[in-house]
C-alpha cells in the first residue's frame, strides 16, 4: 500500500460545465494558461469532479455559509491586498519605463551574432547591458 505524502492540489479558473443527475453531479474545472506566439490564453479543461449530488448541495450550502459568517474579514483581506497590487503594480510601471530597463531590453533584443554560439546568449546580452549603464 503506497502513502500520499501530500494532498493534491490543482488551480482552477472556471467550472467549464455541470451535469447534474439526482444521484451524482460531474463538474468539470478548467483553466486559462498562455498559448505559444499568442496574445491571448488558451482554456482547457484541468479536471473533472465526479460526487454525489446531495453531498456537493451540502458542500455548496456551507460555502455560502462561510462566505456570510466571513464576509467582513474577506472584504477586509481584498481591500489590502489591493493595495498591495496597486504598489507593486506601479513600481512595475516605474521599473519598465526607466532607462536602465530600456537599455536591459534592447540587449536581448539585439540579434546573436554570426559566430558559433557555445551557450546561452542571454547572460552576455545582461552583461553588455550592464556595461552600456556605467
Amino acid at each position: 500500500m503506497t502513502q500520499q505524502s501530500s494532498q493534491l492540489e490543482i488551480y482552477v479558473d472556471d467550472s467549464a460545465g455541470v451535469i447534474f443527475s439526482p444521484r451524482n453531479t460531474k463538474v468539470t474545472f478548467s483553466s486559462a494558461y498562455p498559448a505559444p506566439g499568442k496574445s491571448e490564453p488558451i482554456e482547457r479543461e484541468v479536471f473533472t469532479l465526479v460526487m454525489p449530488t446531495d453531498t456537493l448541495l451540502t458542500f455548496c450550502l456551507n460555502v455560502v455559509k462561510g462566505f456570510a459568517e466571513n464576509g467582513q474579514a474577506l472584504v477586509g483581506a481584498m481591500v489590502e491586498n489591493s493595495e498591495l497590487f496597486k504598489t507593486a503594480a506601479a513600481a512595475a510601471e516605474a521599473i519598465s519605463s526607466s532607462d536602465a530597463y530600456s537599455t536591459v531590453l534592447e540587449a536581448y533584443s539585439e540579434p546573436s551574432p554570426k559566430r558559433k554560439p557555445r551557450g546561452s546568449k542571454k547572460p552576455v546580452a545582461a552583461k553588455r547591458a550592464a556595461r552600456a549603464l556605467n
